[in-house]
């Protein structure tokens, strides 16, 4: 009777492999997703820090100044960056000629386009000015 009781006896067994894999594969595509998702909700309110360095003790330093509507003054001269890309370039060639020691201080409006800074610092950049720097306002 022991043996009949055993081969009737049914066997539970949970298998869960195919659980693991749709576990996996959900993670997967959870961490391809959220990224792309997340990109472009952050907001960020720039610039200001707690701490500064001063970049007012540099030998030719020349300020250049990028306002809300995009306008780009140097030397106090205006500029509009979007119909005088040129003439900001030849400034900045102008200004790289000053010596190796030329510097460059962007003070830009925390809410004008990163763009128009970035173009700034490229213009810098492609000028032969290799120091640049962001001014910024120190947080209490």
């Amino acid at each position: 009777m022991r043996a009949r009781t055993r081969r009737n006896r049914t066997m539970v067994e949970i298998n869960i492999t195919p659980f693991t894999d749709i576990v996996l594969v959900l993670l997967i595509i959870f961490m391809i997703a959220t990224p792309l998702l997340m990109g472009g909700s952050i907001r960020v309110d720039l610039p200001g820090a707690k701490k500064t360095a001063k970049a007012g003790d540099l030998p030719h330093n020349v300020k250049v100044t990028v306002d809300l509507a995009g306008d780009v003054y140097i030397s106090n001269t205006r500029y509009d960056i979007k119909t005088e890309p040129q003439k900001i370039a030849e400034r900045l060639t102008e200004i790289s000629r000053g010596g190796p020691d030329s510097s460059l201080v962007v003070y830009g409006d925390k809410n004008c386009k990163f763009d128009h800074i970035i173009r700034i610092i490229d213009m810098a950049n492609q000028a032969g000015i290799r120091k640049t720097f962001l001014q910024i306002e120190p947080r209490k």
